[in-house]
């Protein structure tokens, strides 16, 4: 179980949380900095906009249509970085960066990686874009989600390409050795080396946690619990919560043995808990009180989980903070 450690309001876009660093920007576009320890504001920026942003080391990279900029999170330095010709740039990493348009006319994309100091290294124009960011590869895709391809962009090798029987829908999965990919209605395993069809499974989850360690897909969808052997695809594990709980899969977060979700009880009351991935059973469920009367558009983001604190965000852009019991100062 959790004590509340603290709430903080106007939450506006979505969290990067770190051992060190609790980051956001609020309604009126003024990026927050905290001291994630001590949740101490340590800097703030005002935008004109909203922004993507991402985090890699100490290193916080802003793209602002095609312009990227970085933030030295020790030192609070901004500067731009790279500038492109293209509608929108962004980090692959701390030394990749990849830039794309859309010409509505012709249907095709224009797609570039650029080197840390900007250098172009890589540009192709066609019906696929990058969909998905992995360590060192992305999954390239077409609008429709029925073609794909496998791209190193350390390199900047197309790896290989191919056609899917159906439409991508949910969050793919990048393992040691294969590409999971979620259809509607299920999912399906692909070798990362050659692209060929390693296993299928019906009947899944949009979105899974995955182990690296087990290499197993932990799912949680409405009160069912389940475990797939990513390298097979065998399902483990499928278990019913044997409670009144309504949870989408997307709002599930592993860490240290536990699937951890938020959803409702009872149809009305937003809640957090956790399941254990060895059974199945229920951990713990907490609930969280949201103000005004309890509904079910009054809900909860995805849960984050870091070291001995869950982080939730509710729909009125309040987080909450979180301890487990016994580790409150």
């Amino acid at each position: 179980m959790f004590n509340k450690k603290a709430n903080i309001e106007d939450v506006y876009s979505c969290l990067r949380i770190s051992d060190k660093y609790l980051i956001y920007y609020s309604s009126d576009y003024k990026l927050k900095v905290f001291d994630v320890k001590l949740i101490i504001l340590q800097f703030e920026y005002q935008f004109t906009r909203d922004f993507d942003y991402k985090v890699y080391s100490d290193r916080m990279f802003f793209s602002l249509n095609n312009e990227l900029h970085v933030l030295s999170l020790p030192t609070f330095n901004l500067e731009k970085i790279c500038k492109t010709h293209q509608q929108y740039v962004t980090a692959l990493s701390n030394s990749r960066y990849i830039a794309s348009s859309y010409r509505r006319k012709d249907k095709e994309y224009d797609n570039a990686i650029f080197g840390e100091n900007c250098e172009l290294m890589w540009e192709q124009s066609g019906e696929m874009s990058y969909r998905d960011v992995f360590d060192r590869h992305l999954l390239l895709s077409d609008r429709s989600g029925n073609k794909i391809g496998y791209l190193n962009f350390e390199d900047c090798k197309i790896l290989w390409q191919r056609e899917l029987e159906g439409s991508i829908d949910g969050v793919c999965i990048e393992t040691n050795i294969s590409l999971i990919i979620p259809y509607s209605g299920g999912i399906g395993a692909f070798s990362k080396e050659s692209g060929t069809n390693l296993w299928e499974l019906e009947d899944t989850f949009s979105f899974y946690n995955y182990d690296a360690l087990s290499c197993k897909l932990y799912g949680l969808g409405g009160k069912t619990f389940e475990v797939i052997n990513a390298e097979t695809g065998e399902r483990e594990i499928k278990y019913d919560l044997k409670k009144d709980l309504h949870i989408a899969s997307h709002l599930t977060y592993y860490y240290d043995s536990l699937v951890y979700f938020s959803g409702y009880l009872n149809k009305n009351t937003p809640v957090f808990g956790a399941v254990n991935i060895k059974d199945g059973s229920l951990a713990f469920i907490q609930e969280v009180e949201v103000p005004g009367e309890k509904s079910f558009r009054k809900g909860l983001d995805r849960p984050i989980v870091v070291g001995n604190r869950l982080y939730v965000r509710d729909s009125m852009k309040t987080l909450h903070v979180y301890e487990t019991v016994g580790d409150s100062q």
